[in-house]
């Protein structure tokens, strides 16, 4: 299920990769593979403040517009590497701020800290990946031009009752990410 191992007739199976790279492709289709992926990566936290989520923020979030969000930016890296792959967005109910606010890098999934501190579970994460013109401080940080295509994928982790408890964004150059999933008959 993850691409590690290759089948094929008449000669075998083979392990296709001894490690799951993040950069050429990202696949997430359950809890457990976003897990493994925020320990794969180091998100580096670069800007740290408090906005009010309005207009278009705010119609994507689902909330009503003015609500005060705690919002953490940087760039991530595959574990050890010096080049980010993706600039990301982390928008949080402002009484979590202390969960995430000493942290410098982040080597967890930030859902999971929530669920520890706001006593309330996610049940349901919502994906979306958009193409779409790179923004000016996602290019300054991966090393592209404003106006490059990229990939934006966003998340809304929802708790009980629908009500949102963590929003990510995340901007991926359009020429090194690939969403990979696989159907089956069963």
């Amino acid at each position: 299920r993850r691409g590690l191992l290759s089948v094929r007739k008449g000669v075998g199976t083979r392990v296709a990769a001894t490690d799951d790279d993040w950069r050429g492709r990202f696949t997430a289709s359950s809890r457990g593979e976003l897990f493994d992926f925020a320990r794969a990566s180091e998100f580096h936290v670069t800007d740290r403040t408090t906005i009010e989520a309005r207009g278009r923020l705010a119609g994507e979030m689902g909330i009503r517009p003015g609500r005060r969000l705690y919002r953490i930016a940087g760039p991530r890296f595959l574990a050890g590497e010096t080049t980010p792959f993706s600039y990301n967005e982390v928008y949080l109910d402002p009484r979590l701020e202390t969960v995430v606010s000493r942290i410098d890098v982040l080597r967890e999934a930030i859902f999971t800290l929530v669920e520890t501190h706001a006593g309330d579970r996610v049940e349901e994460i919502r994906q979306e990946v958009r193409a779409l013109h790179m923004p000016v401080v996602a290019a300054h940080c991966l090393g592209r031009a404003p106006g490059d295509l990229c990939l934006r994928m966003t998340r809304r982790f929802n708790g009980s009752g629908g009500r949102l408890l963590e929003y990510a964004v995340q901007y991926h150059p359009g020429d090194t990410f690939s969403y990979q999933t696989t159907l089956s008959s069963t």
